[in-house]
């Protein structure tokens, strides 16, 4: 079993569903954050600059991307 820290900031889409998905049928915990207002929106993309789409995860404290990278990164767990 994986130990690491999985945060999911999500919004309100299919991604971020697919992704809470993915995790929970590999078994694996993680923290979901609901990106509501404006300002989480700009908390968000100011920490992790470069973020466009959600869900942002983060994998023991380093921003991964989106739903295909965390794809890519459980293949490699």
């Amino acid at each position: 079993m994986n130990s690491s820290k999985i945060v999911l900031y999500t919004i309100d889409s299919r991604y971020c569903s697919e992704a809470k998905a993915l995790l929970k049928s590999q078994g694996l915990d993680f923290l979901e954050i609901p990106v509501v207002s404006r300002d989480d929106h700009n908390n968000i993309k100011y920490k992790y600059p470069g973020v466009r789409t959600f869900p942002v995860i983060v994998i023991d404290d380093v921003w991964i991307g989106g739903l295909t990278n965390l794809m890519q990164w459980i293949q490699k767990t």
